[in-house]
């Protein structure tokens, strides 16, 4: 079994594209393993006026 890595955004639609340098593996079966960045969670600060 061979790993490849890269990052990439998924569309909209849910398609990933893989990279031209990757495209002798067109076709192949591949096992998927995504890791996804969390979002920064936004907290709200209070502002004390003074």
């Amino acid at each position: 079994m061979q790993a490849v890595e890269w990052k990439t955004d998924i569309a909209q639609n849910g398609n990933i594209h893989l990279p031209i340098k990757y495209k002798t593996l067109y076709g192949h079966h591949a096992r998927i393993i995504m890791l996804i960045d969390e979002k920064p969670q936004t907290t709200k600060q209070s502002v004390e006026h003074v």
